[in-house]
């Protein structure tokens, strides 16, 4: 009994901070001031991409909510030039292929994905 205890606590311990991690309740409007108010690279380009990521995760999402989700992608992308941080490029390409598989173009995602998992 206390080691099914145990293997469930574990268990708990590995879902739970994965779970919190995802900003579900955060708003589109409410990330774009954080960015707004963000001074360095890496801030802006964490918010850019969850900005980025919220567009995407948009019920209903219409073409200009993926445009605008395109346009936080790109801008992420450019910031990272010069900051040059693997995993937020990593991120840039996962998120364009979540983007691409909302828009029903699997091939592309397929081959964003791909490079997601390259870094």
């Amino acid at each position: 009994m206390n080691r099914l205890m145990l293997v469930l606590h574990f268990i708990m311990l590995g879902i739970l901070p994965g779970m919190a991690r995802q900003q579900y309740g955060v708003s589109i409007p409410a990330l774009q001031r954080l960015l707004d108010k963000s001074t360095t690279d890496t801030g802006k380009i964490r918010l850019s991409l969850a900005i980025a990521e919220a567009y995407i995760r948009l019920p209903g999402a219409e073409q200009k909510d993926m445009d605008s989700a395109s346009l936080y992608m790109k801008q992420a992308a450019i910031l990272n030039t010069r900051a040059g941080i693997p995993r937020w490029e990593a991120r840039n390409y996962y998120l364009q292929a979540k983007a691409y598989r909302e828009k029903d173009l699997y091939v592309e995602g397929k081959a964003a994905a791909v490079k997601a998992r390259e870094y």
